[in-house]
């Protein structure tokens, strides 16, 4: 995801296993990055993650509305309100998979 004054470009990722094919052709994307963009690379360890009062996925869109917000912030306070986030949604239970949130500045 790309962030410009708070407005997102989503680029898709494409499905498939780089570990597990020697033939999969990965494809090119572009976007255009200007000054103090941010773009955010992350796994799906964070939506996927259980959690709140009923115990359910915490998703895409949330996270997407959480970046929209913290865009303009330090980066490092971007990852302190990121982790906040995360953990208090998962609580007491197990986190279920890698999580991995990469933020860069343009």
């Amino acid at each position: 995801y790309v962030t410009t004054e708070k407005e997102v470009q989503e680029l898709k990722g494409q499905r498939g296993f780089i570990g597990h094919s020697d033939t999969l052709e990965l494809e090119t994307q572009t976007a255009t990055i200007n000054k103090n963009d941010m773009l955010y690379l992350f796994t799906d360890g964070f939506p996927d993650q259980k959690g709140g009062e009923k115990g359910k996925k915490y998703y895409y869109q949330p996270l997407v509305n959480l970046l929209q917000e913290i865009t303009t912030q330090k980066v490092d306070d971007q990852h302190n309100q990121l982790r906040e986030n995360y953990l208090a949604w998962k609580g007491n239970l197990t986190q279920l998979d890698d999580v991995l949130i990469v933020g860069i500045r343009a």
